[in-house]
């Protein structure tokens, strides 16, 4: 794997991700994890679980 080549891509993804991250934060910690089904609240936070992974994963490859 070439750095040099992927780091653009890499730093693309991981803004993707951490926006993503950000947004399923704001929403876990709002009325919606209150309000919403348990099942829909799991499958946000899986999905949030899943984004933090895949940031550090990139942050990994960016060192």
């Amino acid at each position: 794997m070439d750095i040099a080549n992927d780091k653009p891509r890499l730093e693309k993804e991981l803004k993707e991700a951490q926006s993503h991250i950000e947004r399923l934060e704001k929403l876990l910690s709002s009325d919606f994890a209150n309000k919403a089904p348990a099942a829909l609240v799991a499958k946000e936070a899986e999905k949030l679980a899943a984004y933090k992974d895949t940031a550090e994963k990139i942050k990994a490859q960016l060192k």
